[in-house]
């Protein structure tokens, strides 16, 4: 199929996004997914993008082959990807975990 890849912008919070977990870094990091910046990113913002492409380097070829909602208000998310690296957000806190 086709598929095409959508950059998750590092300002948070993002107000264009209603959708559960509006933390556009912890969605970059559980979809693997590349980020972007505004023209007037700040310091944090530019840091933010850092891991987010250092992270997109270990699972950007890769599949994701698993998603999981791991709690009842479908906050805390892990995904899986076919190198064995898994991604655990928990948008409650505002915090992951990446393991592999």
């Amino acid at each position: 199929h086709d598929a095409f890849i959508v950059p998750w912008v590092m300002k948070y919070p993002y107000e264009g996004n209603t959708t559960i977990g509006t933390n556009q870094y912890l969605n970059a990091l559980m979809c693997g997914g590349p980020g972007y910046l505004a023209i007037d990113a700040d310091e944090e913002e530019i840091a933010l993008l850092d891991v987010v492409a250092d992270h997109f380097e270990k699972v950007g070829y890769a599949e994701m082959t698993n998603h999981e909602f791991l709690s009842d208000d479908y906050k805390v998310q892990r995904t899986t990807f076919s190198n064995g690296v898994k991604v655990t957000v928990d948008y409650n806190k505002g915090t992951y975990l990446i393991e592999g």
